[in-house]
């Protein structure tokens, strides 16, 4: 099995993948390589001899700020989304309207 840190180094990779694919609005890929990126960060922790945490630091907080990026992309997409949903929703209570009135 490869080193914590490698492992660590492949969770980086595939976080910033995440982020590139949360910025095109492909969500089902973010799910995916999220749960590809768990299963390495699991593997990473439980290894022996353990991950050297402190010379991990950097890219440990790398990742999360990846991840908070992530959470404002998703955030972002949501209120779009939100936004959307309003829209439809008043022109079919438009539709209906209308369509109440005009028989």
């Amino acid at each position: 099995m490869p080193a914590p840190e490698d492992l660590l180094g492949d969770a980086l990779l595939l976080t910033q993948k995440m982020l590139e694919l949360a910025e095109k609005d492909e969500w089902e890929g973010v799910m995916e390589l999220e749960k590809k990126q768990s299963a390495l960060l699991r593997d990473c922790f439980q290894q022996e001899p353990p991950l050297d945490r402190s010379a991990s630091a950097e890219v440990i907080q790398e990742i999360l700020a990846l991840h908070e990026k992530i959470f404002e992309v998703a955030s972002h997409f949501r209120s779009h989304i939100k936004k959307e949903l309003s829209t439809m929703k008043k022109g079919r209570n438009a539709n209906r309207a209308y369509l109440s009135h005009s028989s």
